[in-house]
Formats: C-alpha cells, sequence, structure tokens
C-alpha cells in the first residue's frame, strides 16, 4: 500500500489505541474507588509517572517517526505485528476479566489477610495467572513493542522497549513487595515465574545461560577493532562495500564466540579454583555455576568455529583477493591455541602476545584488506595499531591480575604468574604510557595528525589509571574490579577515537 494510505490508517491504529487505555484508565479509577471503600490502601510508587510518560511517548513517539521518516511499511512485518498486537491486547483483557475488582494501574495492597477489612478479596491464581505471576506486564510489553513495528517505526521500538525494561524492573520489584507479604499469594504463586511459563522459561534461562557464556559484551572489542581496519580503508578513499564488511565482521564475531566458548572450556578448573573473580576476568561463571552442562561450551566453541570456516569460505568466493582464507585461518588457529591443548598459550606466558597478534592486529587486518586488497595504506594501518596493541597488552595483564592466584594453583603460568603481581603492574603501567607517549613519533612516521589528535583525548583518563595502578595499587582486591573495566575502557575509547579520525579525514 502507498504512504498515501497506510500513515492515516497507521495514525488511526495509534488514536484507537489511545482511546482504549483511557477507557481502561476509567475502569481503573472506578476499582480503585470500591478498593479504597473496602480498605485496600494505595502503595507509594515513584516511578508511576514514568510509566505513564512511557505509555504516551511510545504512541505519540511512533506516529511522529512514521509521519516524519515517512518510511515504508514492510508487509511481512506490519501483518506479524498486528498479529502481535491483537494477541497482547487479547492477553491484557484476559487479565482484566480474570482480576476483576483487583486490576488497577497503581498498586494497591488488596488481598485481605489479616488486616481487619470486612470486605477483603483472595489472591487470584486463575485465568493465565495459573502459569506465571505477571501475565500483564507481558501482554503491556508486546503491545508497546509491537505498535511501533507496525509501521516500521524502529527508534521508537528500540528506545521504547529499553525504557520500558527499566520501568518494569521497579514496577514490578514494588508490586511483589506487597504481594508476596501475604502468606495466601506466596502459597498459591511464589513458586510460579514472573513471565515466562515453564517449561518455556527453563528453556529460555537455559538459552540466555548459554548466551552468557559466550560473554557478549566482549564481543564488541571485536567490532570496535574490525572497523579501525575498515576506517583506515575509507581514509584511503575506498568505498566500503556494505555485503564484504558485514561477511567479514561474521568471521570474526564466529571466532570470537569460539575463543569465549573454548576459553570457558579449556579453563574450567582454573575457574572453578577461583575466587576473586571481577566482571572482565575469571570467564563467564556459567560452567562453575552449573547453570549449563560443561560439554555445551565445547560445543559451542566448535559450532561457532564451523560458522566462521562456511562465512570465510562465502566470502572468499565474493572478494578478488587471495588472502581472504589465510588470514581467516591464522585468527582460527592462533585464536583456538590460545587456551586450547596441545600449546595452551595463555598457560606459557605466550598467550598475551598471542592475543594481542589476533585481537589488535590481524582482526584490522582483515577489514582493511577486504576493503583495500591492493594493500595501498597499509603503512597506516600498521601505525594506527600501535596505540590498541599497547593497550590490548596492558588490558590482558589487568584482567590477569584477580585471576593469577587461581591461575598458579592449577598450573596455569599467564604472564602475570610468570612476572608477579607488582612487576605486571608496572609493565601495565609501562604499555599504557606508551601507547600514548608513541603519538608523536606515530604523526611523524605517517599517522594522519587528525587521527593521533582524537587518540590523545583519552590521555587524561589514562594519566589517571597509571596514577591509579603505580606503585602496586591496582594489586587490592578492592581495586581490581575497576582496574580491569578501565583497562578494557582504554583500549575500547582509544580505537573508537581512532576511528572517529580516521572517518573525519574521510
Amino acid at each position: 500500500m502507498e504512504l498515501a494510505h497506510t500513515l492515516p490508517l497507521y495514525t488511526a491504529l495509534l488514536v484507537l489505541v489511545g482511546l482504549i487505555r483511557l477507557a481502561e484508565l476509567s475502569l481503573s479509577r472506578r476499582n480503585r474507588r470500591l478498593l479504597r471503600a473496602h480498605g485496600a490502601p494505595a502503595v507509594a510508587e515513584p516511578h508511576f509517572r514514568a510509566m505513564v510518560l512511557l505509555h504516551i511517548g511510545i504512541l505519540v513517539g511512533a506516529g511522529v517517526e512514521a509521519w516524519v521518516t515517512r518510511r515504508s511499511p514492510v508487509p511481512a512485518l506490519a501483518w506479524a505485528m498486528l498479529a502481535l498486537l491483537l494477541a497482547a491486547s487479547a492477553l491484557r483483557w484476559w487479565v482484566i476479566a480474570t482480576l476483576g475488582p483487583h486490576w488497577n494501574v497503581a498498586v494497591m495492597d488488596s488481598i485481605a489477610e489479616g488486616q481487619g477489612r470486612s470486605d477483603g478479596l483472595a489472591a487470584v491464581s486463575g485465568g493465565p495467572f495459573r502459569w506465571i505471576r505477571h501475565p500483564n506486564y507481558v501482554a503491556v510489553f508486546l503491545e508497546l513493542l509491537a505498535l511501533p513495528l507496525v509501521h516500521a517505526a524502529w527508534l521508537t521500538a528500540a528506545l521504547g522497549s529499553a525504557a520500558h525494561v527499566w520501568v518494569l524492573r521497579h514496577r514490578v520489584r514494588s508490586e511483589e513487595a506487597v504481594l508476596l507479604g501475604h502468606s495466601s499469594y506466596q502459597a498459591v504463586m511464589a513458586d510460579k515465574p514472573r513471565f515466562i511459563p515453564r517449561p518455556l522459561s527453563v528453556a529460555v534461562r537455559n538459552l540466555f545461560a548459554f548466551v552468557r557464556l559466550g560473554r557478549p559484551l566482549f564481543l564488541l572489542g571485536g567490532f570496535v577493532l574490525y572497523g579501525l581496519g575498515a576506517a583506515v580503508a575509507m581514509a584511503q578513499g575506498r568505498i566500503i562495500d556494505p555485503s564484504v564488511y558485514l561477511l567479514g565482521q561474521a568471521v570474526i564475531t564466529a571466532f570470537q564466540l569460539m575463543t569465549h566458548y573454548a576459553n570457558d572450556y579449556f579453563d574450567y578448573e582454573a575457574d572453578r579454583a577461583n575466587a576473586t573473580p571481577t566482571r572482565w576476568s575469571g570467564g563467564s561463571r556459567v560452567l562453575t555455576r552449573g547453570d549449563v552442562p560443561r560439554p555445551a561450551a565445547l560445543a559451542g566453541a566448535l559450532g561457532a568455529a564451523t560458522v566462521g570456516i562456511v562465512t570465510a569460505i562465502v566470502l572468499a568466493s565474493r572478494h578478488p583477493g587471495g588472502m581472504v582464507i589465510p588470514v581467516a585461518l591464522a585468527i582460527l588457529v592462533l585464536s583456538w591455541l590460545y587456551s586450547a591443548p596441545p600449546l595452551r598459550l595463555h598457560s606459557t606466558g605466550l598467550g598475551e602476545l598471542d592475543a594481542v597478534l589476533v585481537v589488535t592486529a590481524l582482526v584490522p587486518f582483515f577489514a582493511f584488506y577486504l576493503q583495500a586488497s591492493d594493500l595501498v595504506g597499509l603503512r597506516t594501518l600498521l601505525l594506527a595499531i600501535v596505540p590498541v596493541c599497547c593497550l590490548q597488552f596492558a588490558m590482558l595483564l589487568a584482567v590477569g591480575v584477580p585471576d593469577a592466584i587461581a591461575d598458579s594453583a592449577v598450573g596455569k603460568q599467564t604472564l602475570v604468574v610468570r612476572l608477579g603481581g607488582l612487576r605486571a603492574a608496572r609493565w601495565h603501567v609501562t604499555a599504557v604510557a606508551l601507547a600514548f607517549a608513541a603519538l608523536p613519533v606515530l604523526v611523524a612516521a605517517g599517522l594522519p595528525l587528525a587521527v593521533a589528535g582524537t587518540a590523545a583525548l583519552i590521555v587524561p583518563l589514562a594519566a589517571w589509571r597509571i596514577c591509579c595502578a603505580r606503585g602496586g595499587r591496582a594489586l587490592r582486591p578492592e581495586r581490581w574490579e575497576s582496574f580491569t573495566f578501565w583497562s578494557v575502557a582504554l583500549l575500547v575509547l582509544t580505537a573508537t577515537a581512532e576511528i572517529t579520525g580516521f572517518l573525519a579525514r574521510h
């Protein structure tokens, strides 16, 4: 359908949803008056206004985005989201009918249990509450996700869903603080999942645990350093081929996931012995908690490796250069040997150098080569990766500090174990200082001044972190969390700053 037809129809849908919300508010006010008349107190809820603004914001935002962008709806997505919207609305009205006078947009303590009320209400466990504790919030979340996507309002859907997660977190916490205070509610509802029925909730929980096993947050580094290589190619006047870029990123991400799954599998004993992990060290903790069977990590590693190899073959078939497969295989082999037998490089003191070579050298080179197969501009790339190589090395030393006791206990001779904590901290400080002290030399050697200038913006942060790590301060257990976090942040921020500098020259 033409926009001249879809935009008015979509606007009418938004208005209809808004009118339904107003009718629900009227019903809510009536129920609230009845509950108050029977002694049910309202519960203070500081985030209620945020919830109201969220609902209004999504309705208005979806309409504004649709009219301003004049983006045509995707037919298959539009019909699927419309069906989801109707299903979610049906679920919500089922909830309203089941709760009867209990239903309210505000949180009220309506269960009568030893409160001296003459006409109280019992805990509701029928209808959709047979399976989950909060079907209403499931329905509303799906409605507010589906409604913008009916007309491809991607931004409203993404931002609205993210804000809704925050709102629901506080809303559910406030509501359950009241409900779980009643033994009658606990007896019929406490053992039920919040949002996803069993056994689906078990399957989803296992899936999330498997995803956490792959440490998805660390994938960001692969995206940034791959982007650095492509940015250098763009600065040389190359036009990025989107399909080649995405296939190359898929190869890197698959091999990264392989490395993460393999690390947790082969480092199981060290992680189990580690009593001082941080968010950035000590593995994902998924295997050590028993959330996922250990063989699943090996299966994940092999599966990710297979995906990466197949994608590399597809990429090579679409790329004129002859180095795609050799470079991809080098990344694969060196990543696997980092923690896997027979070499287990991370237990020999060579793992840190192996990781620097793969992550901050081969990954940017792979992205650069895919867009500039004649290698014109390679010198610029080599100069650009010097600071990030130093910072990657410093980061690896930092994340090795909290793990050193456990690593030593199981015979894992990382570079931190071999050096000792104090020397490792000194090497860390030296590597961070060298990353930024080298910038003038790199400019003299040909690194664009704009790139060095954007990277230099990180110098104050680096200087602060050097002061925090000097004299063995970073070896104190209470500082390990910030020590590891800021080491990761320095690498990502500096690489991002360099990308910005290259793009500014493009």
